[in-house]
């Protein structure tokens, strides 16, 4: 797969390439899905914002969940198109494999859908798993059972 950079003019390029249209002015779809074809010069609807969610395993050392969340998030970037706009990337918890595997067939239910990663080192098998970018109310209050990763030992203020 090749990847691409945007064009862009030449005042873009003078100004830091920055656009004079910013690409957060580009619009969803009315069902909540991207919408390619929209007028570039309505603004985006406040929530509308892509989110995507990548769920990682706490039964694996540390340096491992960083790496298996990393792995589920570029499989998820080949499986799904791209937002419009860049979506926020939020890592959250699962307590290990089984509740893993509880969480896809829950995205499932919810019409959500995901890709796993499995790990065919050191016996792990499916290790974390992101979700589609998430635009819809809905689909992201789905996503709050699970708690935010942190990492072992950090302080309030290394998280501020």
């Amino acid at each position: 797969m090749k990847l691409s950079l945007p064009n862009i003019s030449q005042a873009e390029a003078a100004a830091g390439g920055q656009s004079a249209t910013p690409v957060s002015s580009q619009l969803f779809g009315a069902e909540g899905s991207f919408d390619r074809d929209a007028n570039p010069g309505e603004k985006l609807s406040r929530g509308m914002k892509p989110y995507t969610y990548v769920l990682v395993r706490e039964d694996i050392p540390l340096e491992q969940q960083i790496v298996q969340a990393c792995h589920a998030a570029l499989e998820a970037g080949f499986a799904f198109d791209a937002p419009p706009v860049t979506s926020s990337l939020i890592v959250c918890t699962v307590p290990n494999r089984e509740a893993l595997l509880a969480a896809r067939e829950r995205l499932d239910r919810y019409g959500i859908r995901s890709e796993m990663f499995f790990e065919p080192s050191w016996d792990m098998g499916y290790s974390a798993l992101t979700t589609e970018p998430l635009i819809e109310r809905k689909k992201r209050f789905a996503m709050n059972i699970y708690p935010l990763f942190r990492a072992a030992g950090a302080t309030a203020a290394q998280e501020d």
